[in-house]
């Protein structure tokens, strides 16, 4: 993994899903169209097509995933955080966004549960950049692992943590091997 920008929602509703980005990507880029078609990976989304910036995505590959999870990958760096609010109120679940560039060795997680914003983290260059919400009762202080010494501690979050951190919610983030089958939406 290099780039990862993926939405877990845990639903049976994949309908519900797929209305709620099709409403996001005609209202965010004021189109009536929106391309649907299916592919055997999600992979293509992170190609040209990718933004490197925060703007709105302009694509989603939609897959479903393991336990009742729904996966959303998207072509950008935004935090989606309205769209993820939105889905878990509207559908009444658990929503988690993931967004990880191991090569920069940069994670960001979003929490939300029946359209509350529970909890934020990022973690960058060495160090929190966000920590929004209330810790839940799993966390560890402080979080990651130490790559210091005993004397010296200096923490570091990285795929492994974010895995972790995960497993709490009965997720794995990596386990896109899962969907056979993709539906690409894409703003016309």
């Amino acid at each position: 993994m290099a780039t990862s920008t993926t939405i877990h929602v845990q639903t049976e509703d994949a309908g519900g899903v797929l209305s709620i980005l099709e409403n996001y990507l005609r209202r965010g880029w004021n189109t009536g169209q929106i391309s649907r078609r299916t592919s055997d990976g999600s992979g293509e989304i992170y190609g040209e097509a990718f933004l490197c910036s925060a703007d709105d995505p302009t694509m989603f590959a939609f897959g479903r995933g393991q336990n009742g999870w729904v996966m959303i990958h998207y072509n950008s760096f935004s935090d989606c955080r309205h769209l993820v609010e939105k889905i878990s109120c509207q559908l009444r679940c658990l929503v988690v966004l993931i967004m990880a560039q191991s090569v920069s060795s940069a994670y960001h997680i979003t929490v939300c549960r029946d359209g509350e914003h529970l909890r934020t983290l990022e973690f960058a260059d060495g160090e929190w950049v966000k920590n929004f919400g209330k810790p839940f009762p799993f966390e560890k202080e402080p979080l990651g692992h130490n790559i210091g010494t005993p004397d010296e501690p200096f923490y570091d979050f990285d795929e492994k943590d974010m895995t972790e951190y995960c497993k709490n919610f009965g997720l794995n983030p990596w386990a896109d091997e899962v969907a056979e089958e993709w539906t690409i939406l894409s703003a016309s």
